[in-house]
């Protein structure tokens, strides 16, 4: 796939979440899906560019390049969306909300830099609009209610 390619409907797209972002009952809280200003689209890995593998097996070689170019705690998650029903689900709630938001998953890989090697799983959720915190916030709890898998890097 080139750069800017859809990632297809039935894939799966992970977000590195710091456990600041998580609360006591183990649930991701909207903060881990907000739009910083300076981003274009929100930092996310797929999946199934790892490979055929197992989960373990893909989780593993997604795990390997994002700790070379980030800092990546044992308390952190890999938290897993999936594609097609998380697109689905925040274009009804947006509707609900009255905001256009129609999320895009692209792949972006990164070559290697300075930061690190080459990143090919990398890919970005495009399409979230500059909204003030507070629905920000509520779009982001949206996104997070998508969440169908959470992964303890520690335990991968």
């Amino acid at each position: 796939m080139a750069k800017g390619d859809l990632i297809p409907h039935d894939n799966h797209v992970l977000r590195h979440v710091g456990k600041s972002k998580v609360e006591q009952d183990g649930r991701v809280n909207g903060a881990a899906f907000m739009l910083r200003s300076c981003e274009e689209g929100l930092s996310v890995q797929w999946r199934q560019a790892a490979g055929d593998g197992s989960v373990a097996d893909q989780l593993q070689a997604i795990l390997r390049v994002l700790s070379a170019r980030r800092k990546v705690r044992k308390t952190d998650y890999l938290v897993e969306l999936p594609v097609g029903q998380t697109r689905a689900r925040v274009l009804e709630s947006a509707r609900q909300l009255t905001l256009e938001v129609e999320l895009r998953f692209e792949h972006h890989p990164i070559e290697q830099d300075e930061f690190g090697p080459e990143d090919p799983f990398h890919s970005e959720i495009r399409g979230i609009p500059e909204l003030e915190e507070g629905v920000a916030m509520a779009l982001g709890d949206i996104i997070a209610e998508c969440v169908s898998s959470q992964y303890s890097v520690n335990a991968i």
